[in-house]
């Protein structure tokens, strides 16, 4: 892969838009590189869970991993499909989508979502930056760095506090997490949206 363009930074890593460089064929694709300056002994399992549980997920509205590794300097990354899009309530406005369209648009997120949660996996940080919608209404959920796997019976799973203020139940602020973090967050899209 050969790197292009800084595309974002946040809490764990940065993510950098790329292609493939094998000459196999023409793919781009977005890279997330463990972020230089943290405790990489720290943060480096948080890391591979995250690969990991993007790894065991399957859905369309949920962008895939491609590949993972190590740089040259022994730095974890891993490569997920490239989305190209807006923030949801962005892309909401600029394209002034009526109601329906919007709600339409809303359903595909709250399928993703559900999806994820039968896989026992709970995003935890749902907001409006980490659903892009592309050019032609596809929808993305990214940025899976603080989901959290849950028991299959229920029960909340308990850790450090994580998430966007806006966007997170007060729960979530004592570090507990289960599938109605990610409803509180949706339900402030909704909210946003409409």
């Amino acid at each position: 892969w050969r790197v292009a363009s800084l595309i974002a930074r946040g809490g764990q890593g940065e993510v950098y838009r790329a292609e493939r460089a094998d000459g196999q064929f023409e793919q781009q694709a977005a890279i997330k590189v463990l972020r230089s300056g943290y405790d990489r002994a720290r943060v480096a399992s948080r890391f591979a869970a995250e690969r990991q549980l993007l790894a065991g997920l399957d859905h369309p509205n949920l962008a895939r991993v491609l590949d993972a590794g190590t740089t040259d300097e022994g730095v974890p990354y891993f490569v997920m499909e490239l989305v190209d899009g807006l923030p949801i309530t962005r892309y909401c406005d600029e394209r002034r989508l009526d109601l329906r369209a919007r709600l339409r648009l809303f359903g595909h997120v709250c399928q993703a979502v559900r999806y994820a949660h039968q896989q026992l996996t709970v995003h935890c940080d749902i907001k409006p930056g980490n659903i892009l919608v592309g050019e032609f209404g596809e929808v993305a959920i990214i940025d899976w760095g603080m989901a959290a796997r849950f028991p299959s019976d229920g029960t909340r799973t308990a850790g450090a506090v994580a998430g966007t203020p806006d966007y997170m139940p007060p729960e979530q602020a004592d570090g507990l997490a289960d599938v109605r973090s990610d409803v509180f967050g949706l339900g402030a899209i909704l909210f946003e949206i409409l």
